[in-house]
């Protein structure tokens, strides 16, 4: 069965099939890091969600955040505990 998506070498930019691309692979880079935070692999979080962050450069399109709140949660937690 054949990808809706066109293969690497036949995608220029600014072409339909590269937004489609870019979109399809920052959807996937949005949920593995949440799969590999259930699973407690935080390097692969961090993997993931650096991957996602610069997807979301590449579309131009200024994406909101998806960790963000996990951030946020980090924060608190810092000032919690007095850093």
């Amino acid at each position: 069965m054949s990808s809706p998506i066109a293969s690497p070498a036949t995608v220029t930019a600014g072409s339909p099939d590269l937004s489609l691309a870019l979109m399809c692979e920052q959807a996937e880079a949005e949920r593995r890091p949440w799969e590999a935070l259930a699973r407690y692999k935080f390097w692969m979080f961090g993997y993931w969600a650096a991957v996602w962050v610069h997807l979301n450069r590449l579309s131009g399109q200024k994406n909101p955040n998806p960790f963000r709140k996990v951030v946020h949660l980090a924060r608190r937690h810092l000032e919690e505990i007095g850093k």
